[in-house]
């Protein structure tokens, strides 16, 4: 009889031993790694939003990018139209109506910020001098470039 209490005994023991395992080791083993997956599947969402933010920001960047080129493009355009036919004033060329702030600065001796509003002024000034009226024909092909080549950029840099 006391080999069978022994058994009975030692198959508590055991089954005491083995639910102590799960309920110290196992679970909060397995809990362990599932909090490591869901940290690790969190990281990977965080760094695919944050690829995509900066895609979407680049490709904001370059939209901007290509409608200032084309507004650029139709000034030209349009400066080069009226060039041709003689319609600019004087000091109408490139390099004045493109200055820089920072050759302004240098040709009027200004530090840091200084004269900005004078150079806001000057630059408003050469576009209002530096235009001419084209002929309607002319005009309409030069803003239906300009409308072609805005749908261009659109269509090339999407905005989600």
């Amino acid at each position: 009889m006391k080999t069978g209490w022994t058994l009975i005994g030692l198959a508590f023991f055991l089954i005491a031993i083995a639910v102590g395992y799960h309920f110290v080791i196992y679970i909060p083993q397995n809990d362990k790694v599932q909090l490591d997956l869901q940290k690790q599947k969190l990281q990977q969402q965080k760094e695919i939003q944050s690829r995509k933010d900066q895609e979407d920001e680049d490709n904001k960047q370059a939209l901007n990018s290509c409608l200032d080129d084309t507004g650029t493009s139709y000034n030209n355009n349009w400066r080069s139209n009226c060039r041709n036919r003689g319609l600019l004033q004087n000091g109408c060329d490139e390099d004045s109506i493109n200055l820089s702030f920072k050759d302004y600065q240098k040709q009027n001796n200004l530090k840091d910020f200084n004269g900005f509003g004078e150079y806001l002024k000057y630059s408003t000034k050469k576009e209002r001098e530096c235009t001419c009226s084209l002929p309607l024909e002319l005009a309409k092909s030069i803003n239906d470039d300009l409308k072609q080549d805005k749908d261009i950029c659109f269509k090339k840099y999407q905005q989600n």
